[in-house]
C-alpha cells in the first residue's frame, strides 16, 4: 500500500441527516437515501486493507434510554411517531437495517461507533 503505516480509515456518517423526513439533500452529493447506502458500499469496497471505523451519532444497538427501554409515557410517545430517535421507530429501524446490510458487505473488519444516548 502506497499510503505507509495507515492503521486504520475513518469514515464520518451523518445520521441525522437519515432520520429527517424528508431527507435534505443540500448536507449529502447523494439525495436519496439508497445512494447513501451505495457510497458507504462503495467506500468499504475500497478502502485499504484496514480496518474503517465509521463514526456517527446514532448506535445500532443500546441498552440506554433511546432502547425504548424507559417508562410508559416515552413508549407511548414513541409509537405514535413523536420520538425519532429510538430504536424502535420505522425511521431508525430502517437506519439500522440498511447499515447493517451494508456493513455484512464489506471485506474488511468495520468498528461503528456512535455516541447517541450520552451514555455510551
Amino acid at each position: 500500500d502506497s499510503r505507509g503505516d495507515v492503521l486504520a480509515a475513518l469514515l464520518l456518517l451523518d445520521t441525522a441527516w437519515w432520520m429527517l423526513e424528508p431527507a435534505t439533500a443540500s448536507r449529502c452529493r447523494q439525495s436519496t437515501k439508497e445512494e447513501v447506502i451505495r457510497e458507504l458500499v462503495r467506500v468499504l469496497s475500497e478502502a485499504s486493507d484496514v480496518p474503517v471505523i465509521v463514526a456517527a451519532h446514532h448506535p445500532l444497538q443500546t441498552g440506554g434510554t433511546h432502547g425504548g427501554n424507559s417508562g410508559a409515557l416515552r413508549w407511548l410517545a414513541n409509537r405514535i411517531g413523536l420520538l425519532r430517535g429510538d430504536l424502535n421507530t420505522p425511521q431508525y429501524r430502517a437506519l439500522i437495517d440498511s447499515l447493517s446490510g451494508a456493513f455484512g458487505r464489506a471485506s474488511r473488519p468495520v468498528i461503528y461507533m456512535a455516541g447517541h444516548d450520552h451514555s455510551l
